[in-house]
């Protein structure tokens, strides 16, 4: 018993953990595959619809359809920048520049907006429906939609 002891003193301690390898149940398991992060893919999607509305007519009316391709899409941009709270340049970087950009004391449809705050305005329909997103300090701080409902 004590020579079983002194062997493994002088073994040292066992390998650093693998950080690429977890444990479950006492046994060592590969690490999941990374799950894919669905906002790049997203906002390509974006820029692509985007170019598309403002070049192609025929393209245009799919796309500008309630439920369609381009309104899904924005529709869970909105969610994901909102959840993550991006920068303004994150965002610019990912969507490209704005349609609009409303000031603090500028209007918002009708309402004006707040000392402080930013509005990032992406258009879907035209200026009538919209995607908005609320920055203060140069952060994301919520998602909005804009809708005319005609």
């Amino acid at each position: 018993m004590l020579a079983a002891a002194l062997l493994l003193l002088m073994a040292g301690p066992a390998d650093p953990p693998d950080p690429a390898r977890g444990v479950q149940g006492g046994q060592p398991v590969e690490a999941a595959t990374p799950i894919p992060d669905p906002l790049p893919s997203l906002a390509r999607k974006f820029r692509e619809q985007r170019r598309q509305m403002r070049m192609d007519p025929t393209k245009a009316k799919e796309l500008r359809k309630w439920e369609g391709p381009m309104h899904r899409t924005m529709a869970e941009i909105g969610e994901l920048v909102a959840a993550r709270h991006l920068t303004t340049p994150e965002l610019e970087k990912l969507l490209g520049a704005p349609d609009e950009v409303l000031k603090a004391g500028g209007d918002d449809h009708g309402t004006p907006v707040p000392e402080g705050e930013t509005r990032l305005v992406y258009w879907w329909r035209g200026g009538h429906d919209s995607l908005g997103f609320v920055v203060r300090r140069g952060i994301v701080a919520s998602s909005k939609w804009w809708l005319a409902l005609e």
